[in-house]
Order: C-alpha cells, then sequence, then structure tokens
C-alpha cells in the first residue's frame, strides 16, 4: 500500500554552513511539525564528489544529478515503507532551481515545500571557519553564492525564506507558527 499522500517533503536549503543540517535536525528532534524523517544530503554524495569538494573544486551538474537521484529515490522509498512518518525533512543545498525542481518532481504527488535558509557571505565564512570535519571549506564559499539561485515565494510558490543568521531555536518557532497558519 503506498502512502504517498500522506507524507509530505520539506527541504532545507541554502549555501554550506547556512544551517540547514542543524535546523532540519531540529526540526526534527524537537518534533516541531509532527513525525519526520531526516535525510542529509551530505551523506547521498559519492566518494568522488567528496574528494572533489575537499579539494576545493566545485560540483558540476553532471556531478550532481546522481546525488539528486540517490536521494530522489530514497525519499520514496521512506514515503512508500512508512506508514507514520508524516514529513520527510531534507538538508540539501539545493542551489540551483533545476535542483529543487528534480527533487519536488522526482517524489510527486508528494507535496513538497522549500524553506530557504539566506545567510549574508561573512556570516557563512564565520560558520565555515569555525566548523570541524566537514568536506566543503572556505574555498567553496564563493562558488556557492556563485551558482545560488536563491527562491522567493514569487518565483517558487510555497517557497518560504528565513534569515539563516537566526538562532535555530527562533527558527524552529518561525517555521512552527507559520506552519500552524497555512495549509501544509
Amino acid at each position: 500500500m503506498l502512502h504517498t499522500q500522506q507524507v509530505k517533503v520539506l527541504i532545507v536549503m541554502g549555501v554550506a554552513g547556512s544551517g540547514k543540517t542543524t535546523l532540519a535536525r531540529a526540526l526534527v528532534d524537537g518534533s516541531i511539525l509532527g513525525l519526520a524523517e531526516f535525510l542529509d544530503a551530505d551523506s547521498f554524495h559519492s566518494q568522488s564528489n567528496i574528494d572533489k569538494m575537499s579539494q576545493g573544486l566545485p560540483l558540476t551538474d553532471q556531478d550532481r544529478l546522481p546525488w539528486l537521484k540517490s536521494i530522489s529515490t530514497k525519499m520514496i522509498s521512506i514515503s512508500t515503507i512508512s506508514t507514520n512518518v508524516q514529513w520527510i525533512i531534507l538538508a540539501c543545498s539545493c542551489l540551483k532551481r533545476l535542483y529543487r525542481d528534480t527533487l519536488c518532481h522526482a517524489v510527486h504527488p508528494i507535496e513538497s515545500r522549500i524553506v530557504y535558509l539566506e545567510c549574508r557571505q561573512d556570516i557563512i565564512v564565520q560558520r565555515i571557519q569555525a566548523r570541524q570535519g566537514h568536506f566543503v571549506g572556505l574555498n567553496l564559499v564563493q562558488s556557492q553564492f556563485d551558482a545560488l539561485e536563491a527562491p522567493s515565494p514569487t518565483s517558487e510558490p510555497g517557497t518560504i525564506v528565513l534569515d539563516g543568521s537566526k538562532p535555530v531555536d527562533v527558527l524552529c518557532q518561525d517555521l512552527k507558527r507559520l506552519f500552524a497558519g497555512i495549509q501544509v
């Protein structure tokens, strides 16, 4: 039995260091939107993609397409197997509209929403300097901003734009209020 109509997808997106993984985990751990499963898009990268980024080389669209397919396959699997999960919350850069469209179309008819964590470049630089053990370093910050096709509620209806410089607990409460006031 398919459960795709019961599950919704929330993609928390932004450049590296914007806080997407932290926010997505907090939403799941705090059951902010109900029972949810967390997916970190970074865990779906091939070793060659990780090696490339570790060397400071940005990924191409061709590098990303198999990665997006793997993520889509996992989301479809969760939606068809899990009977209790209400949300799949994915932390994913989704820098280009093509990537967002690819993920959202792949899981159709599952309802999907985008939360874009908008953040200034100087804040991103500080965050990446402070973090340890991640394959995306300072040498990729500029390429992340160069590749970014920032979504807006006008260009991509249903998109929620949040200030990524806010503390994660404030962002969670903002989303809780937003989702309480809109049809999800």
